[in-house]
């Protein structure tokens, strides 16, 4: 993997991984603004994941499209 595609698939996953941070510091006070994170690192998850396998996830934030073209790539 080249250098410029390695930083943007860790760009996205630490992304991720700060959401999914800060979703489980206010799971307690705070259950709904919590979800949203999760889907918002779910989400960037996904891209990261996309950006590793070459292909463009659009402008889309669906998480159901997202997920439809990462099953596309075999395990």
């Amino acid at each position: 993997m080249d250098k410029a595609k390695r930083t943007l698939v860790q760009f996205w996953l630490k992304k991720a991984q700060r959401d999914l941070a800060a979703a489980h510091s206010l799971a307690q006070e705070l259950p709904d603004i919590a979800i949203y994170h999760c889907q918002q690192g779910a989400e960037k998850a996904l891209k990261g994941f996309l950006v590793f396998h070459d292909t463009d996830s659009g402008d889309t934030h669906n998480i159901n499209t997202l997920v439809k073209i990462a099953s596309t790539f075999k395990p």
